[in-house]
């Protein structure tokens, strides 16, 4: 982006301006190598075990299971606009969740221990491990003002809470969001899609690929009215572009990693030799800790 806007744009990401406002007084704390077991967290917490009964069996929770814990409550502390911590930001496992007496009971063991840790994170030199959420949630606790006459917010529909939070508190700027609710990938770590959470004065459509010939649009715009999709995607004139059937296809583009499973098993049993390109190590951890699970292991 900087390569392509002048230079009366800055291009930034939203850590990127976090980093210059607050970061960098963290900036020891980001390079440190640490390495923290739960354990170690436990002892410095002071954490204790957590003991309850459910209608299964009776339960304890080890103090490094409740260090890990706390240390969750201050992430999803630090996924939401809020201000403060509180029990709702309390995680806990669902068998928990699910009785009122032992969640309530939980959530006073654990919010303790988590307003400790984030205490601590406040601090340039502190015990805990520090990632770059961090600043980002001091900076958006700290009303920050961007004062630019306009910002252009990209990919706008896997803005987590707190970046959208910032932006939507630009009153002296024009907001422009710019984001496809379909392409949200970010789910997983908090986002939100933003396009529905944002209050906008116009709305604007780019129907126009550059990627793409008629013959790719037409099959598109099938599945778009199937959708019932308020509008239709145009092909780029001049582009070559087919579509047709291939029954021994040498690449197959999967969503999901179940997608990517079934893909595989498929295709092998086929006789085919198959590779999987991209990381594929959480893959392989997910089918490990099933082979842990069904030899009556934990994982």
């Amino acid at each position: 982006a900087k390569s392509k806007f002048p230079s009366s744009v800055t291009c930034s990401t939203a850590h990127g301006l976090a980093y210059r406002a607050i970061g960098r007084d963290y900036a020891s704390r980001l390079h440190s190598t640490q390495r923290l077991s739960f354990k170690q967290i436990a002892e410095w917490l002071e954490a204790p075990a957590f003991g309850f009964k459910s209608s299964i069996s009776n339960h304890v929770l080890d103090p490094a299971q409740i260090a890990r814990y706390a240390q969750a409550t201050v992430r999803n502390f630090c996924k939401s606009i809020d201000h403060e911590l509180s029990t709702k930001h309390v995680e806990m496992p669902v068998i928990i969740k699910a009785d009122s007496p032992n969640a309530d009971a939980f959530s006073r063991k654990v919010l303790p221990l988590a307003k400790k840790i984030w205490n601590d994170l406040l601090l340039h030199e502190g015990f805990m491990r520090f990632n770059h959420d961090y600043y980002l949630k001091m900076w958006q606790l700290g009303k920050p003002r961007i004062g630019s006459d306009y910002i252009l917010f990209d990919e706008a529909q896997d803005a987590d809470p707190v970046m959208l939070d910032v932006v939507n508190s630009q009153s002296s700027s024009q907001l422009i969001y710019c984001g496809d609710q379909f392409q949200a990938i970010y789910e997983w770590r908090g986002a939100k899609n933003a396009l529905n959470m944002v209050h906008v004065d116009k709305h604007l459509w780019l129907t126009q690929s550059f990627r793409f010939g008629t013959a790719i649009a037409a099959e598109a715009n099938r599945f778009l009215k199937l959708l019932d999709a308020p509008k239709m995607v145009k092909g780029l004139g001049g582009m070559t572009s087919s579509l047709k059937s291939i029954s021994n296809p040498d690449a197959i583009l999967c969503r999901t990693n179940a997608g990517v499973i079934s893909a595989l098993m498929g295709e092998q049993s086929k006789g085919r030799s198959v590779s999987i390109i991209g990381r594929t190590q959480e893959l392989i951890d997910f089918a490990e800790a099933c082979q842990h699970l069904m030899a009556g292991g934990r994982t």
